[in-house]
């Protein structure tokens, strides 16, 4: 039992972060170039927000089961912070030109944080 709720909650974790990092470097790529049909799109702080929340909730709830349960890497607990920090940063606009790299890199540190965790987690698991 542990190892499928382990699995489904990594996954439903790096699907939100895969989606999370689509939202965050593709589609302002795409509504940027709208515009050139005269399409006009404003910025839509709500789903900014409930991107952020969902993911992040998600996300830290596999976390901490497999630190919990598992593994007790502080390392993954690390990098999932720190690309939550740099996610939550980028979304200030504080450091406006800096915006996607620190949500790219702010997605690849969380995704690689679950990564690790789940990879951790099964190991734990079969051994």
């Amino acid at each position: 039992m542990k190892e499928k709720s382990m699995f489904i909650g990594d996954w439903l974790s790096m699907v939100a972060s895969f989606l999370c990092a689509i939202h965050c470097v593709v589609l302002p790529v795409f509504f940027s170039t709208l515009p050139l049909w005269g399409i006009e799109i404003i910025e839509n702080l709500w789903l900014e927000v409930a991107t952020i929340l969902i993911t992040a909730m998600i996300g830290s709830w596999a976390i901490w089961r497999g630190y919990k349960n598992f593994h007790r890497s502080k390392l993954i607990l690390v990098l999932f912070g720190l690309g939550f920090v740099l996610m939550l940063i980028a979304n200030t606009h504080v450091f406006h030109s800096l915006e996607h790299i620190l949500k790219l890199t702010g997605a690849v540190l969380i995704t690689l944080a679950h990564i690790k965790n789940w990879k951790k987690s099964h190991h734990c698991i079969i051994n």
